[in-house]
């Protein structure tokens, strides 16, 4: 790890490597960022590049964006990787970043995971979103940009958005863009309603804890930015090989989980809902992941596997993505076919009184959680509310009124005048008799 003083007005962006002008020696580096590589080098300036010790990637990465533009030759330098981390406050994501990220950095790979609650309550302003939180992607940050405001808009459903760039002899180099690990604005049942396609008049239940949907969530769609360089090239086509990788995804998350303690129910309700949304898939955009039948058998058999550090871990993961995804556009329309939403959901409009009773006082204190999580941030209180309506089953917006009013009301006293909660600052979960609503 280098300790570098940046000078100038452009500063590192996260997620991507940084290139510039390096001056200095031993404890003091100095170093100007430049915003036109190309132009630099054609104009004879000498410039060190700073890459994970990679000089044959580095050597590609320069080819690209020299492309086109005249000779050059190029003698890339070799040295440590500079990155900006967040300090990221939630205990579950921590869990799953302090797993793959030492192996990201043996990897070179770049993640850029976004923190949930630190966006639900930041500036939502372009400017902002380009300079602190996407990085300098292949495709000029408009299409990221666009994604992010997108998935924003629709209660920050998870992702991870990579850019598979070709460099050298048709090597893929995946560029993640960003991750959003999970919803800030949802909870457990909520995931798995959003995952299983629950209708307005349904409820997920059982579902799972929203610690275990978190955990989970963040997880698998980091694991995403691992895909490429754990199953390598995945012969079918595109939509086969995202399938591959999506069960790759869940089933990395799954063993994770169950590792570190995880309940197996929560884990074998992830794979029920996750069959319940392509059974309801109506055709319209990506199909959703096939990864059922990888989940169930990670379930199965984790408890059997040896794995010693985060890389066996992803290796197993890959082994059962290629043995039970679908391989072949007919595999992939057979397992649709097959799959079943029968007892995923409770159909409110036609359940029985005591039974939406004990629902409701079950959806009541999973508001009052995630009421408490954001109470630190009118703006995410504030937020949370707008997205109620794609949040809330029908039949229960009294209940999350009443829930996430006493929160709304301090919207005006500012963030100073709201307590925060100091689980937050921890690495345990809290019960719910621990969870109360802030007072002025």
């Amino acid at each position: 790890m280098l300790k570098v003083v940046f000078e100038g007005d452009i500063l590192p962006r996260i997620g991507a490597d940084v290139i510039g002008i390096i001056s200095g020696e031993g404890d003091e580096i100095r170093m100007e960022l430049v915003p036109d590589l190309a132009k630099r080098l054609l104009k004879g300036k000498r410039v060190q590049i700073k890459t994970f010790g990679r000089p044959d990637l580095t050597a590609r990465m320069l080819a690209h964006l020299l492309d086109g533009t005249g000779p050059a030759v190029i003698r890339p330098g070799v040295g440590g990787i500079i990155e900006r981390t967040p300090d990221v406050r939630d205990p579950d994501l921590r869990w799953a970043l302090s797993q793959l990220e030492p192996e990201a950095r043996r990897l070179g790979i770049a993640l850029n995971v976004i923190d949930p609650l630190a966006l639900a309550a930041a500036p939502w302003a372009d400017r902002g979103l380009v300079d602190g939180i996407l990085p300098a992607d292949s495709t000029g940050e408009r299409g990221a940009l666009s994604d992010l405001k997108a998935l924003m808009a629709d209660a920050f459903q998870p992702a991870c958005r990579r850019t598979l760039v070709a460099m050298g002899r048709g090597l893929k180099v995946p560029s993640v863009d960003f991750v959003i690990p999970y919803s800030p604005f949802l909870t457990g049942s909520g995931f798995c309603a959003r995952i299983g396609g629950a209708w307005k008049s349904e409820y997920a239940f059982p579902g799972m804890r929203s610690q275990d949907a978190r955990r989970l969530s963040s997880f698998r769609e980091i694991s995403l930015a691992f895909a490429a360089r754990h199953l390598g090239r995945i012969a079918g086509g595109e939509e086969v090989a995202r399938q591959v990788e999506e069960s790759f995804a869940d089933a990395a998350a799954v063993i994770a989980f169950l590792r570190a303690g995880g309940d197996p129910s929560s884990a074998l309700r992830f794979a029920q809902y996750r069959e319940a949304g392509a059974a309801r898939w109506n055709g319209e955009g990506d199909c959703p992941p096939l990864s059922w039948l990888a989940i169930r058998t990670a379930v199965a058999t984790a408890g059997a596997m040896e794995i010693a550090d985060t890389e066996a871990l992803l290796s197993q993961a890959a082994s059962l993505a290629m043995a039970h995804a679908p391989r072949s556009e007919e595999a992939m329309s057979r397992l649709k076919a097959s799959a079943t939403d029968r007892d995923a959901f409770v159909d409110l409009d036609r359940t029985a009184f005591r039974t939406r009773d004990v629902l409701e006082r079950h959806y009541r204190s999973e508001v009052a959680e995630l009421v408490a999580r954001l109470a630190s941030s009118p703006a995410a209180i504030e937020r949370l509310s707008r997205f109620a309506v794609m949040t809330v089953p029908s039949g229960f917006e009294d209940a999350f009124a009443e829930m996430i009013e006493p929160a709304r009301s301090l919207v005006d006293l500012g963030a100073d005048e709201i307590r925060p909660l100091a689980f937050l600052d921890d690495d345990r979960e809290p019960s719910l008799d621990e969870v109360s609503l802030p007072t002025p």
